[in-house]
C-alpha cells in the first residue's frame, strides 16, 4: 500500500538545472554538428525535435538542450518522453561523444533498444536516466568510467526483452553514486551483485524491480567495508529473491530508513534480523509467502511508522503479532497492514498490546473470530479500520463512536449481530466510507437524526434497515456508491432521493419491496440493480 519505492524514486529523479539556456552568443559549432548527426539516427515520428535545425541557429535554444552561460558548452540533454507523442526511437548515436561537458543526460521513456558503450566516455556526467526504454543485451561495464555519476537509472520497460548483467563490479568505481535503479534485468551471472551493492560507499537509494537475483554465497562475503555503507532506502520489487538471501539483505546497511521486499515470492520464516536497524521507519514485505510468526526484533524498532505484511502466509495469532510488536514500536507505529494472511484467534482483550498511535489498521481476510475489543477508543488516532472477511461476532461496540478521525470503516463479511444506533457514530464527522454488509445487524435511528458525517460510499446489504426507506440518507448527497439491497425495506423511494441522482454512480436496491414507479432521475445512474424488488408502474 505504501509503495515508498515509487514515491522516493520519483522524488530522487527531480533535478534543478545548475545552468540555464545560453542568452549571449552561440553554442559551440562542433557540438551543434554532433546534435545534428545524432538526430539523423533517430526516428522522430511526431517531429519532437523540429527546433533542431540542420543549418545555422543557436543549439542552446533547441528543445531539451541546456548550455553553460559562460562557456556555451552543452551541459544537459533532456529528451525524456512525457507522452506517447514525444517518443523517440532509433539509435543513440556515438556523435554524442563530442558533448564532453555534458553533466545531465535523460533519454528515459523512449523506445531505444541498446545501451551504447560510448556513454562511458561522457566523463562529466553526474545524472544519467535511461529508464523505461526497450533495452536488451548486456549492461556495458564502461559505465564504470563515469566516476562523477550521482544518479543512475537503468530500469527497463517490463515485457520488452531483458537486460543482462554479467557483473556489477563496475559499480565499485562509482564513488559518488547515490541513487541507482535497475529493472527488468537478469543478474544470474552477476554472482557479486550483493557485495557490489553492500560496498558501494556513497549509495543511499537502491531500487530493483523485475530482476532475477542469484542466491548469495554468504561464505564469500567480505565485511571489511560494511561500516562505510550509507544505504538508507532499499526497494526490491517483483524480483526473484532466494529465502537464504533475506538475512543478508536485512543486514546490508545499519542506516536503512525504508525497506521494501515485496511481491518477490519469498518463502519461509521471516528472519529475526532487525536488531541493528534503529533508523528503520517503513517496512513493506507484502505479497510474498512468509509464514510462521512475527520476529520480536521488529518490536524494538523505535522509529518504525509503517509496517506492511499483507498477503503472506503468517499463521500465528493476532495476539502473538501484537505481543511481538509490544516494544518501543508500539509507540511509533502509524500504519499496520496484516490483511490477507492466515492469522487466527480473537481480538485481544488487553488494549495495552495495541499500538498507541495507529492511524491505519487492516486485518481483513484472515481467520480471526470472537468479539472486537470493547474499548475501541484506545485507538483514538485511527483513520482507517478494515476488519472485513473474518469471523468476528457479537455486537459492534459503541466505543467506535469515539474515533473522531475515522474515515474508512469496514466490518463487512463477519458474524456481527445486534443493534447499531446513533451512538455508534456520534463523533464520526470525518467518515467517508461505511461498510457493514453481510452481517446480521439492525440499523435503527431516530427519524430526525442528522448524521455528523458526509459519506461517499455505503455498503449495508443484508443489514436490517427497514421497513421505511432510511431517512438518515437524506443529507448524504455526495454518495457515489450505495448498496442497500436485501435490507428489508418495504417502502416507496422518497422524493428527497432525487438529491442523490447527480452523484450516484452505482445503486443496489434489489431484494427489497420497493413500491411505486421507478423515478426518472435514476436513469442517470450508471449501474442500477432492482432485481427481485417489487415495483409497480414505470419510469
Amino acid at each position: 500500500m505504501i509503495r515508498v519505492f515509487v514515491l522516493l524514486f520519483v522524488v530522487a529523479t527531480c533535478h534543478v538545472w545548475s545552468t540555464s539556456s545560453s542568452v549571449d552568443g552561440q553554442c559551440i559549432e562542433k557540438e551543434r554538428e554532433a546534435l545534428v548527426v545524432f538526430k539523423q539516427g533517430l526516428v522522430d515520428e511526431y517531429n519532437v525535435l523540429s527546433s533542431w535545425a540542420s543549418t545555422g541557429g543557436d543549439c542552446c535554444t533547441w528543445r531539451g538542450i541546456r548550455c553553460d552561460n559562460s562557456t556555451h558548452h552543452i551541459t544537459a540533454l533532456d529528451l525524456r518522453a512525457e507522452s506517447n507523442e514525444q517518443i523517440l526511437s532509433g539509435q543513440i548515436g556515438s556523435s554524442l561523444v563530442e558533448l564532453q561537458h555534458l553533466s545531465y543526460l535523460d533519454l528515459s521513456n523512449n523506445n531505444f533498444t541498446n545501451i551504447p558503450e560510448f556513454i562511458g566516455s561522457l566523463s562529466r556526467l553526474t545524472y544519467l536516466d535511461l529508464s523505461y526504454n526497450l533495452f536488451v543485451g548486456i549492461i556495458p561495464s564502461q559505465l564504470g568510467n563515469l566516476t562523477r555519476l550521482e544518479y543512475l537509472d537503468l530500469y527497463g520497460a517490463p515485457g520488452y526483452g531483458q537486460l543482462i548483467g554479467n557483473s556489477l563490479e563496475w559499480l565499485s568505481h562509482l564513488n559518488s553514486l547515490q541513487h541507482f535503479g535497475l529493472g527488468n534485468t537478469d543478474l544470474t551471472r552477476a554472482t557479486n551483485w550483493f557485495q557490489s551493492f553492500k560496498t558501494a560507499s556513497s549509495l543511499s537509494l537502491l531500487a530493483l524491480s523485475n530482476c532475477v537475483l542469484p542466491q548469495v554465497d554468504i561464505s564469500s562475503l567480505s565485511h571489511s567495508n560494511s561500516s562505510s555503507n550509507s544505504l538508507t532506502d532499499l526497494f526490491i520489487v517483483k524480483s526473484s529473491v532466494h529465502p537464504t538471501t533475506v538475512p543478508s539483505l536485512l543486514n546490508i546497511s545499519t542506516s536503512l530508513v525504508n525497506l521494501e521486499l515485496s511481491d518477490s515470492e519469498i518463502k519461509g520464516i521471516l528472519p529475526n534480523s532487525f536488531e541493528n536497524m534503529r533508523y528503520l521507519k517503513a517496512i513493506d514485505l507484502s505479497s510474498n509467502e512468509f509464514e510462521g510468526g512475527i520476529p520480536k526484533s521488529l518490536g524494538n524498532l523505535c522509529s518504525l511508522k509503517f509496517l506492511e505484511l499483507e498477503h503472506n502466509k503468517f499463521n500465528t495469532t493476532l495476539g502473538d503479532v501484537l505481543e511481538s510488536l509490544n516494544g518501543c514500536a508500539r509507540n511509533s507505529l502509524y500504519i499496520m497492514d496484516l490483511s490477507g494472511n492466515n492469522l487466527r484467534g480473537s481480538f485481544p482483550d488487553d488494549s495495552n498490546t495495541l499500538p498507541t498511535r495507529l492511524q491505519y489498521l487492516s486485518i481483513f481476510d484472515n481467520q480471526l473470530e470472537g468479539p472486537i475489543l470493547t474499548n475501541l477508543s484506545v485507538l483514538s488516532d485511527l483513520r482507517v479500520l478494515l476488519a472485513n472477511g473474518n469471523k468476528f461476532n457479537g455486537t459492534i461496540p459503541e466505543s467506535i463512536g469515539e474515533l473522531q478521525y475515522l474515515e474508512d470503516f469496514d466490518f463487512s463479511n463477519n458474524d456481527f449481530s445486534g443493534l447499531v444506533s446513533e451512538v455508534h457514530f456520534r463523533k464520526l464527522s470525518k467518515l467517508k466510507e461505511l461498510y457493514l454488509s453481510q452481517n446480521m445487524l439492525t440499523l435503527k435511528f431516530d427519524p430526525a437524526w442528522v448524521p455528523p458525517f458526509d459519506l461517499l460510499s455505503v455498503k449495508l446489504n443484508t443489514c436490517n434497515l427497514g421497513p421505511q426507506f432510511p431517512s438518515w440518507l437524506r443529507n448524504q448527497t455526495n454518495i457515489s456508491i450505495l448498496d442497500i439491497s436485501h435490507t428489508e425495506i418495504d417502502d416507496v423511494i422518497p422524493d428527497w432521493f432525487s438529491n442523490h441522482a447527480s452523484k450516484l454512480m452505482i445503486l443496489y436496491l434489489s431484494n427489497n419491496q420497493i413500491h411505486g414507479p421507478i423515478p426518472h432521475y435514476l436513469s442517470s445512474v450508471q449501474v442500477l440493480y432492482l432485481s427481485a424488488s417489487l415495483t409497480v408502474g414505470g419510469t
